[in-house]
């Protein structure tokens, strides 16, 4: 039985589906006179299923809960040497958004469960050992719009991650490890259309930095030097532009980037 949707109401679907694809590259500097500079490609690609509820409490609020899969591999270098160090993996997890107005909260839960492959390339032996890592995050929102379709949005958030290094982790010396990242600032934009296709920029900039960052070390390696590089107290920044672009039917195409500065990075 179809019963027609009230005219007063937003005509959002009720399901939503997406899929997301990511490329990441980064070059990290040694932090100290026994840390190794490195370079790392990432690649991933992810989808998600999400219902969605309107109207709970008010008119003009909505909550989303939906559940996330991925597929990861991480591939990293290192300088004068001809050491290399793989992550493949799948992930899972949930993810939920409440909006009411201006105001709306964020939490993700997810799980990514990694192989982990060290090629010493003959120097010692190659290892090979999983690595589950688990990871929460949220963030506060409140967006204010002025003259029409302008927008400045100020955000506060955590990311929260806890690394287990499974058999094999003892002859590396690996430790398990746990990081607490805060972060704050804010998102500018603006909406306009172009025929028929409404586009949502914007650009968010924030400060963040590591509270907590345990483990995750080389400690007094036998094949070689001791490194122990931290991240905790360094303040770094981040730009992310974004463009949305909204088309017929309930689709949207999102481009977005991010770039990473700061201290000791």
């Amino acid at each position: 039985v179809y019963a027609a949707v009230p005219s007063s109401a937003t005509a959002n679907p009720v399901w939503g589906g997406w899929a997301q694809g990511l490329g990441d590259w980064e070059r990290d500097k040694a932090l100290s006179a026994t840390d190794v500079s490195h370079f790392n490609s990432t690649y991933s690609a992810q989808g998600g299923l999400d219902r969605t509820w309107q109207g709970l409490t008010s008119s003009d609020d909505a909550l989303v809960v939906g559940i996330v899969s991925s597929w990861t591999a991480s591939h990293v270098s290192y300088d004068n040497s001809p050491t290399t160090m793989q992550l493949v993996g799948p992930g899972v997890g949930v993810y939920s958004l409440y909006v009411k107005g201006g105001f709306s909260a964020d939490l993700t839960t997810k799980f990514d469960f990694l192989q982990m492959r060290q090629d010493f390339a003959g120097l010692a032996s190659n290892v090979s050992l999983g690595v589950t890592n688990a990871g929460v995050s949220g963030n506060l929102q409140y967006k204010v719009t002025w003259a029409g379709n302008n927008f400045v949005e100020p955000t506060t958030g955590f990311s929260f991650t806890h690394t287990m290094f499974g058999g094999g982790a003892a002859a590396l010396n690996l430790e398990d490890a746990s990081t607490l990242r805060l972060q704050a600032g804010a998102r500018l934009g603006t909406t306009w259309e172009v025929n028929g296709v409404s586009i949502d920029s914007s650009l968010k900039a924030l400060v963040y930095g590591d509270a907590i960052a345990q483990g995750t070390s080389i400690a007094g390696a036998a094949f070689g030097p001791t490194i122990a590089p931290t991240d905790q107290g360094l303040v770094r920044g981040e730009l992310d532009p974004a463009m949305c672009f909204n088309l017929a039917g309930g689709y949207s195409v999102t481009l977005s980037g991010m770039l990473r500065f700061g201290q000791g990075l």
